[in-house]
């Protein structure tokens, strides 16, 4: 069971954004904690406490003048070139955000104005609505299921209807969204453009009031907005909920009827019986795109009349016909047919699966270790090198392999050389780093990251630039160091499982 955002109370939907899994939404060790910075920053912004009063008297260092008032980190995307930037931000920056959404009349007028957006749902679709599970499920792996069942489910369906399907995504979606689109979608792009100048209570407006916060904490830029909360997942559904709005309007002026289109997030399923108006969607879609300063990715976009096969991931249909392949295998051999598929389709929700049950249906039953170990660990290593999703996965399993190991200080160092020649390593270094801690290696030369470094310093780092505040802002408490002390060997399952609960 869960239940939609837009449908919630603006106390409820402060509530639900002011949780730790929903403020950061990547997979991190337990130890991490968010929720006491959160819960103070919420007691520090009152009703009598504006974010502003809360400068210091130095203009210079003013938080939109500053550029790492956010943590950013960077994840490779593809195993290639492609990178996915991810931002913590700030606390105090991000509670007064939500505390401007979840405002009564604020959060009243957005929620009618994702009534609009969704006035047209017998042909465009949002599957993608951000929900609050009310069950043990984390709302992550709700979200998984969503896509599921009304995403890829939903277009199999289609094919009893439709002839045609047309698959495309927007490049760097995220990255690419203009801040003042926000204002446009949430007021209309012309009565913006028109009341800008004229009308003195613009700046008040709730799409200008969101647009300037977030550009005060990515240092007054326009494009992008920070990426890695549920917050910026919901503002990324309030352009591309526009961007439905805009595009349905206008096939309806050309009396396009005979079509129907789901949309995850910036990931597009367009069907129809005709390809002449598929091609006729794609364009105006395009154009609509282009006004909001998004692009269609042209790489990713192509039309099929194979309407069930295409609507499954390929890496999905791929696995499916290979995971019978490994059932009478040993480990290893488990591992390379593994390592096969990351090849083919890295980063894939099908190799988290496949390298998650068999951890659960492997290295779960491990009682000593397997002579060919280091072959093993070489493997799984070479998994990470160009996966950066598998690596909590990863190290859930080189944990286990470790686990009855004597000296293992020649491994990790090992396997740190090698991973040490990728770029942007901050999030495995925050996985590598809890599967050492508990084998008390701590320190790691060539490993550098301020989050590493936090955990074993939690009050001498600081991850996020707060010199722009006249008050203490302790941020120690994002590290528990009683569950530090207390860690398992290995890497359970609850730590890195998002798939508990998957229907497959």
């Amino acid at each position: 069971m869960a239940k939609k955002l837009i449908y919630m109370t603006n106390t409820s939907a402060k509530k639900y954004f002011l949780t730790s899994e929903n403020y950061f939404n990547l997979e991190m060790p337990p130890y991490f904690n968010f929720q006491p910075i959160l819960d103070w920053s919420d007691n520090c912004l009152n009703i009598k406490t504006s974010l502003s009063s809360l400068y210091n008297r130095d203009k210079t260092k003013t938080p939109e003048k500053l550029d790492d008032v956010n943590y950013k980190f960077e994840c490779n995307k593809d195993g290639k070139y492609a990178w996915r930037p991810f931002q913590i931000i700030h606390p105090l920056m991000y509670v007064d955000l939500v505390n401007t959404i979840t405002e009564s009349k604020n959060w009243i007028f957005i929620k009618k104005r994702f009534k609009e957006f969704k006035s047209n749902q017998k042909h465009i679709i949002c599957c993608s609505d951000l929900i609050e599970s009310k069950s043990k499920t984390k709302n992550k792996s709700a979200m998984i299921i969503k896509w599921w069942s009304e995403f890829e489910q939903q277009s199999i369906n289609s094919a009893l209807d439709y002839k045609h399907i047309t698959r495309t995504d927007i490049t760097d979606c995220y990255g690419s969204i203009y801040t003042h689109s926000i204002a446009w979608a949430l007021h209309g792009k012309e009565e913006v453009k028109k009341k800008m100048y004229t009308d003195n209570s613009f700046k008040n407006w709730i799409g200008n009031k969101i647009d300037k916060s977030i550009q005060k904490m990515q240092h007054n830029q326009t494009n992008g907005i920070p990426q890695g909360s549920n917050l910026m997942d919901f503002i990324a559904e309030i352009v591309l909920g526009y961007a439905d709005l805009l595009l349905y309007n206008e096939l309806k002026e050309l009396g396009v009827e005979d079509y129907k289109i789901l949309r995850y997030r910036d990931d597009y399923r367009i069907f129809t019986n005709n390809s002449q108006i598929a091609e006729q969607i794609l364009g105006i879609l395009t154009r609509t795109l282009l006004e909001l300063s998004l692009k269609l990715n042209s790489s990713k976009t192509f039309l099929s009349e194979d309407v069930i096969t295409d609507s499954i991931k390929e890496d999905k249909i791929y696995w499916m016909q290979r995971k019978n392949d490994i059932i009478d295998l040993n480990l290893q051999e488990k591992i390379l047919i593994i390592r096969e598929l990351s090849k083919k389709y890295p980063n894939s929700g099908s190799l988290i699966k496949a390298l998650t049950l068999l951890y659960k249906n492997d290295f779960g039953k491990l009682n000593k270790i397997p002579n060919n170990s280091m072959q093993i660990i070489s493997i799984v290593v070479d998994i990470m090198y160009s996966n950066p999703r598998s690596y909590p996965i990863c190290s859930a399993i080189l944990s286990k392999v470790l686990e009855k190991k004597g000296n293992i200080n020649d491994i990790i160092q090992r396997v740190s050389n090698k991973m040490a020649t990728i770029s942007n390593t901050d999030y495995f270094e925050v996985w590598f780093q809890r599967m050492c801690i508990p084998k008390k290696v701590l320190f790691i030369d060539c490993w550098k990251s301020k989050l590493f470094e936090k955990v074993n310093n939690p009050r001498g780092i600081n991850i996020w630039n707060s010199d722009w505040l006249n008050i203490v802002f302790d941020e120690s408490s994002i590290i528990d160091i009683d569950i530090i002390d207390n860690l398992p060997t290995v890497i359970l399952e609850d730590e890195f499982d998002i798939f508990n609960n998957y229907a497959d």
